[in-house]
């Protein structure tokens, strides 16, 4: 048998050859102690270190400052020094030295990436009171495309935890972050891309699966607000016409062509509309319509 290590650590490497039979498990991370990590999240104003943990866990690489004379008192004024720590720490590694103190740091492996997820979803679950399961069945709802579930499952859990996240300023871009940290953290089936050239342009986000018979998804996010004595007549049209904008983005641009080079032909085109912090998928059907799910 050969077993592989993506940038093995000896400690976890030594505990699965004493008791393989067990199976893989993160054993160097119970030696560790995450509670800072656990502190971070749960701060109100924690958008920015939940975004930039979010971008690891879809293994992407952030760039960061790393201070080799820190003292820990330090970590409470200075908030980016907690990327010293867990590189210190070994929950981060450097891939390249971009500057005198800067760096290109990752996840260095799976199991590290799983304590990540872990303990995102118990911060979910225990602070946010958001069930794993909820999370979990919705992610299984968008990739069976059953859209009318996923779109019941992804209301409620926005409405749940999107007090904590701050939407002023680039409002796109928070609820683009946001959803992607929702998808990052949900199983292992699929490469998570975000703002990637793709066709003539560049997509929000797009699901590509490991397995090239499942279904590969673009998503392209909008957002509108609701005007001053606006009907609701009149704002349903207009997030109806949000809908069909993003919808006719990604197929104008081609956004689902990395897809198609990745051997993909199942494809799901699907546009989100945040009305403020309520989201739309399907078109709002009108007196006297069916009900139609675009995206397909």
């Amino acid at each position: 048998m050969r077993v592989f290590f993506y940038r093995e650590n000896p400690w976890s490497i030594l505990n699965y050859a004493q008791d393989y039979e067990s199976g893989f498990k993160a054993f160097w991370v119970n030696t560790s102690s995450d509670e800072l990590i656990k502190e971070r999240l749960k701060e109100r104003d924690a958008n920015y270190t939940r975004e930039q943990l979010l971008k690891l866990i879809n293994n992407e690489t952030i760039e960061k400052s790393i201070d080799e004379n820190f003292v820990f008192p330090d970590l409470d004024t200075d908030k980016e020094l907690l990327w010293t720590l867990l590189t210190f720490s070994g929950y981060l590694t450097s891939i390249n030295k971009i500057g005198r103190k800067s760096y290109e740091l990752a996840i260095p492996n799976y199991e590290i990436k799983t304590v990540f997820q872990d303990i995102i979803l118990k911060w979910l679950n225990a602070d946010i009171k958001i069930k794993q399961t909820l999370l979990i069945n919705t992610a299984k709802y968008l990739i069976s495309k059953d859209l009318v579930n996923f779109e019941k499952g992804f209301k409620e859990i926005i409405g749940d935890t999107f007090s904590y996240f701050d939407t002023k300023g680039e409002q796109e871009s928070v609820y683009q972050s946001y959803v992607l940290g929702l998808l990052a953290i949900i199983g292992d089936d699929y490469i998570i891309k975000s703002n990637r050239e793709s066709g003539e342009g560049r997509y929000d986000i797009m699901l590509i699966p490991h397995d090239k018979n499942k279904t590969g998804i673009v998503i392209e996010i909008k957002q509108i607000t609701r005007n001053i004595n606006e009907t609701n007549e009149k704002f349903h049209d207009r997030i109806n016409n949000k809908i069909e904008e993003a919808l006719n983005q990604i197929k104008t641009n081609k956004y689902y062509n990395e897809l198609l080079d990745n051997k993909v032909t199942d494809i799901l085109k699907l546009p989100i509309v945040f009305a403020g912090k309520e989201p739309y998928i399907s078109q709002i059907k009108k007196e006297n319509e069916h009900h139609r799910v675009d995206g397909w």
